[in-house]
């Protein structure tokens, strides 16, 4: 039987072995209302019916969606479901897929919606919802855009929100910065800048994760090397510590590679490296 759970976060993951680095951020920077809230994850092989069944299991009161490319359909129609026999529950979805003119497509299925990075946004939101006497279910979604950024530095990061089953069967995301120095007019972080999270933070963090057992550590920063001399001091981490990596994921930018960033690349053993790197755009306009 599951336990009650007043503030449910609900995250449909592409595939079982991903975990949800969102669901778990929201979860640790919810304060005081973390004692109440948990994590529900599926994936794509879960069905509406079933993962509806599922959220109401927990009897929750809020429940908040990570909606993304790959989940929209899944989860709209399981919001379909939901508004029909629980009418009462309070919808808020937020990620990627939350971008300006999306509104209409979730009329009568969510209470609010989220643009931008909503770690403060949903804690907020939460506790007036909890704080609320009375609630009406609004047509039109509340609209809540973000209109700067968290800095890394006010987060609480998720790391202690992996279990050890995760951590030696999964594949676990971590981040060493947010946003971009760039500004290309096609991209979601063209207007947040590049933030990155306190270096001493981050290698307690990661040495925390080895000790545990994590082997696969796979990055989600846009560009990792976005800042090179940040990036060389997170991969001495690692380099001091190979013995307990198996995997290292990175999205480099081929016009970073500084011969700081060469060497401590050629250092690590074969096989360790997964490099993404790639042109993000050859046209000047979009690159401003």
């Amino acid at each position: 039987m599951n336990a009650p759970a007043p503030i449910l976060l609900v995250a449909v993951n592409a595939r079982y072995s991903h975990c949800s680095h969102a669901g778990r951020t929201l979860l640790a920077n919810l304060g005081d209302l973390a004692a109440h809230a948990q994590l529900l994850e599926a994936d794509l092989d879960v069905s509406p019916l079933q993962l509806a069944a599922d959220i109401l299991a927990r009897t929750p009161r809020l429940v908040g969606f990570s909606i993304y490319l790959w989940n929209t359909g899944l989860v709209r129609e399981s919001l379909v479901i939901l508004q029909r026999v629980a009418p009462g529950l309070r919808i808020i979805l937020g990620g990627p897929e939350i971008v300006t003119g999306c509104a209409d497509h979730w009329r009568g299925l969510a209470d609010a919606l989220v643009c931008g990075e909503g770690e403060v946004a949903f804690r907020d939101w939460c506790q007036r919802q909890m704080n609320a006497p009375t609630w009406e279910r609004r047509n039109v979604p509340e609209w809540i855009e973000v209109p700067r950024p968290p800095d890394p530095v006010t987060l609480d990061l998720p790391y202690d929100h992996y279990s050890d089953d995760d951590l030696r069967h999964r594949v676990a995301y971590v981040e060493a910065t947010r946003g971009c120095p760039h500004h290309c007019l096609y991209c979601t972080s063209y207007d947040t800048g590049l933030r990155r999270f306190p270096l001493p933070v981050l290698r307690d963090a990661f040495r925390g994760l080895m000790n545990r057992g994590l082997r696969q550590f796979r990055f989600l920063d846009r560009t990792f090397n976005a800042d090179e001399a940040h990036a060389c001091a997170v991969l001495d981490g690692f380099l001091d510590h190979l013995d307990a990596v198996d995997t290292l994921h990175l999205e480099l930018a081929p016009v970073r590679l500084g011969e700081g960033l060469r060497e401590r690349l050629a250092r690590f053993p074969p096989n360790i490296l997964h490099l993404e790197v790639g042109v993000q755009t050859l046209n000047a306009a979009t690159a401003r």
